[in-house]
């Protein structure tokens, strides 16, 4: 090896003798290349789940969003459930069956913060809380039936176990009631036969599930009967009557008697 004295007792290698790198400058150089490529690749592939989704014109490709772009919940301050990565790659049927589910139950959960937040304003008169809400229950709904109705389905199951939820309250009952209204998909005999068993007294929130059966077109379940044979009410017992008579008995079209809130029932003629 040629060398060049510099000083007494040392020895300098000369550019063309030690080559373009030395073993040691070119093992670090490696070394951190190889890191870089690592992190790279861990940054980049929630960005590349959601390219597939994108590629394979997958609509929900375009909600996916990395874990630090998260939009966290205000309520909560947890992250929303989003699409898992899985779903882009290639068609799952049980992991999108969850996805929906999961997705279903955090919607409800949603419409219950929302009315809780109502409560707090209303707090002694349950239907009026649940008015607060129509605004938000019409936009929401819409945006299912719209942009993600494959949550219809999971949707009706999580309804159904509400209404045979024995804990729900008069105020969720009055939500559940303005749901099944703006998307009659979401009844069922089963739930309106919890309901009617659950809560047969004459009031407010039996005269909204008679509403919401009357527009899911659904057969009457038979805890109907016993509540019709022991209804003194008038506002009841007019519920039982057919579309048409109730028509003609209030001499109203059927979009203004049949919707909004149950004000009407205050006063009864």
């Amino acid at each position: 090896m040629k060398s060049v004295n510099k000083a007494p007792g040392v020895q300098v290698p000369d550019a063309a003798s030690r080559g373009f790198m030395s073993w040691g400058s070119l093992v670090l150089a490696a070394t951190l290349f190889v890191a870089g490529l690592i992190v790279g690749r861990v940054n980049a592939e929630p960005s590349s789940a959601a390219a597939v989704g994108e590629a394979n014109g997958d609509e929900a490709g375009r909600r996916f969003r990395p874990r630090k772009q998260r939009i966290r919940r205000e309520a909560t301050g947890a992250d929303y459930f989003v699409r898992p990565a899985e779903l882009y790659v290639a068609s799952d049927t049980a992991a999108e069956q969850r996805y929906t589910e999961r997705q279903a139950h955090e919607l409800m959960q949603l419409f219950y913060s929302e009315l809780e937040r109502a409560e707090l304003v209303e707090p002694e008169v349950p239907e009026a809380a649940a008015n607060r809400l129509d605004e938000y229950l019409r936009g929401m709904t819409d945006a299912v039936l719209r942009a993600a109705p494959e949550l219809t389905a999971s949707l009706n199951a999580e309804v159904e176990a509400r209404l045979c939820d024995s804990a729900t309250s008069a105020g969720q009952h009055l939500v559940l009631s303005k749901l099944i209204r703006a998307i009659p998909e979401l009844a069922s005999e089963k739930g309106f036969e919890c309901v009617f068993s659950q809560r047969p007294e004459e009031g407010v929130v039996l005269w909204a599930m008679l509403d919401a059966l009357d527009s899911s077109e659904l057969s009457r379940p038979p805890a109907l009967a016993a509540i019709e044979r022991a209804a003194v009410d008038p506002r009841t017992k007019q519920r039982f009557l057919s579309r048409e008579a109730q028509i003609e008995l209030r001499g109203r079209e059927p979009s203004a008697e049949l919707s909004g809130s149950h004000e009407r029932d205050a006063n009864p003629e």
